[in-house]
């Protein structure tokens, strides 16, 4: 269940061992998510082997970042 600080309208419960929901909760993440938020929220495997979906639903700047300090 993500925060009202990162979800405040919609959906806040997400099925991580689903893709779909694992995307969507990651995507919500990653781009309104502090480092703290990333940290307890993305596992960084799934991240790695979702990685070629997600890099489509996120910015630019999410992308780069998370190539960056990632390696992705």
């Amino acid at each position: 269940m993500l925060p009202v600080h990162l979800s405040w309208c919609g959906l806040r419960e997400f099925d991580v061992s689903d893709a779909d929901g694992r995307l969507c909760l990651y995507t919500i993440v990653l781009s309104q998510g502090k480092r703290n938020d990333i940290a307890r929220f993305v596992h960084p495997g799934h991240l790695r082997r979702d990685w070629s979906q997600l890099r489509g639903l996120v910015t630019p700047r999410v992308r780069d970042a998370c190539a960056r300090r990632l390696g992705l």
